[in-house]
């Protein structure tokens, strides 16, 4: 897709005096009309059969969540998505009431013991790691 819009970029530059820094401009690089560009999705939406509640914002969605899920800081996707605010971002976009497999792995590690720590790691007689007990 990249491609294809720095082709037409080549084949029909905006003019000199073009300032605004459209992501999907019109052919004449100005704003789309709603309309059209309504018209133009469902075209492509019956094209690939998906379906009709998928709306373009849903890919801005995505985006976010497949950055987030790959690690990457709240400022990096702020950057992608164009918000001023990465705390925006976090509170939109970035995971809430996801499992995290790895925080549970480390606290039940801590409250029931770890049978593969190392033996410099104090446990209790009960075999809780000492960081817990020096907690309760």
């Amino acid at each position: 897709m990249a491609a294809g819009l720095q082709e037409r970029k080549r084949d029909n530059p905006p003019s000199d005096d073009y300032e605004v820094g459209l992501i999907f401009p019109s052919f004449d690089w100005t704003l789309r009309d709603p309309v059209n560009a309504d018209h133009q999705w469902r075209r492509v939406r019956e094209a690939l059969g998906l379906p009709d509640d998928l709306v373009p914002y849903t890919f801005r969605t995505f985006m976010a969540v497949a950055l987030d899920d790959a690690g990457l800081s709240a400022q990096v996707v702020a950057d992608v998505l164009q918000h001023a605010d990465p705390a925006m971002t976090q509170r939109k976009y970035m995971a809430r009431g996801r499992d995290h497999h790895h925080a549970a792995t480390i606290l039940h590690e801590l409250v029931m013991g770890d049978p593969g720590a190392s033996a410099d790691q104090g446990h209790d007689g009960k075999g809780r790691v000492s960081t817990f007990v020096r907690l309760s």
